[in-house]
């Protein structure tokens, strides 16, 4: 059950609806740690109000060190993700075949903005954040598409009306 089969446009097409570009902000990771960690995770609430955990472990392999790719720029934009998605789906995006991760997707003019967080025994943890691949690179021969139904499919939770 993809995007199309629920009948929702493109990702292209919901970008060009977007009002405003991706807020991007500078403070360094561990700035943001300091500020909004209480015990060894951050909470942050979602969009129906529930709690959302980022655990230590999980926000230093999204923010510092080999492979990070400056995630930490979209910190904001993941939290206006988590706040105000255009899109929620059940799904089993990091898991196969277990449907057990709500992917959170927010369209802007110049990108998408996904969030994962997965339901673990008794509480709801943020897995990943990442800007969504919208356009090809010149030298990969990449099936868009093929990347926007990995994000897009699954039970549809919520779609913003535009």
């Amino acid at each position: 059950l993809t995007a199309d089969k629920w009948g929702i446009e493109s990702v292209p097409k919901q970008m060009e609806k977007a009002m405003q570009p991706i807020p991007t902000q500078e403070k360094t990771a561990s700035t943001i740690w300091k500020r909004t960690s209480n015990e060894g995770v951050i909470s942050l609430p979602d969009y129906r109000g529930r709690i959302i955990v980022l655990e230590k472990k999980q926000f230093d392999s999204h923010t510092t060190g080999k492979g990070s790719d400056n995630r930490i720029v979209y910190w904001d934009a993941m939290c206006e993700t988590l706040l105000n998605p255009d899109e929620v789906w059940l799904n089993d995006d990091i898991k196969k075949n277990v449907y057990d991760t709500y992917s959170l997707i927010r369209y802007y003019q110049d990108g998408v903005i996904v969030a994962n967080y997965r339901i673990e025994e008794d509480k709801l943890v943020l897995k990943t954040w990442y800007l969504m691949r919208t356009s090809k690179d010149p030298n990969k021969r990449i099936d868009l598409k093929k990347i926007w139904d990995k994000r897009r499919h699954g039970l549809l939770i919520k779609k913003a009306e535009k």
